[in-house]
């Protein structure tokens, strides 16, 4: 997108996304949704960008509050925290397009994307003020099980350099947090 706030190149690309239900209530019972997001090096990234974000609020006082969401459709994926981009704070929203996607299953919503995509708009926003659309993304293939657990996000290691999770003592306790992550996984402490 021109002017995008985001520091890809404009055009297509892929990503992997993964979606999880924070508290793993069984079948289609309301929890605060997962949407983590992996985009490869290149295009403008000198590594791979990783993304996680929850079920949130979008006002000013609520962005920053995991909510538990009925339906897929229905939920707001937000940062919870923002990136401190140069002198400003960087919001990302995710908010699906089209019917509701109810209710919060991922039995549901995995064969609703093998039906067909899932589209969502990813925003950016300041800390008040209008959400702006940086980037469209499309969720239309599900990875089988085996290869699907062989991919893992770590948004504490892979993000742009410019980009740089706030606030600082947030940011310190969550890489503590994805350092035994790691460990437990056995992931290199470089992504």
């Amino acid at each position: 997108m021109p002017g995008s706030l985001l520091p890809v190149a404009e055009g297509s690309r892929p990503v992997t996304a993964r979606l999880s239900k924070g508290a793993g209530v069984p079948g289609g019972g309301p929890d605060v949704l997962g949407l983590g997001l992996h985009v490869g090096p290149g295009g403008g990234l000198g590594g791979p960008w990783d993304l996680a974000l929850s079920s949130s609020g979008i006002g000013t006082a609520t962005r920053c509050l995991p909510l538990p969401a009925t339906g897929w459709g229905r939920a707001r994926y937000g940062s919870l925290l923002p990136y401190r981009v140069g002198r400003r704070l960087v919001w990302l929203l995710a908010v699906p397009h089209g019917e509701p996607l109810a209710p919060a299953s991922l039995g549901l919503l995995e064969q609703r994307v093998r039906d067909r995509p899932w589209r969502l708009a990813l925003l950016a926003g300041p800390g008040s003020g209008r959400w702006r659309p940086v980037a469209a993304l499309v969720l239309h293939t599900v990875l089988p099980v085996s290869e699907a657990g062989r991919v893992s996000f770590d948004p504490v290691l892979n993000r742009p350099p410019e980009w740089t999770p706030a606030p600082g003592w947030l940011t310190r306790a969550r890489e503590s947090a994805y350092r035994g992550s790691r460990r437990g996984r056995r992931a290199p402490e470089r992504g």
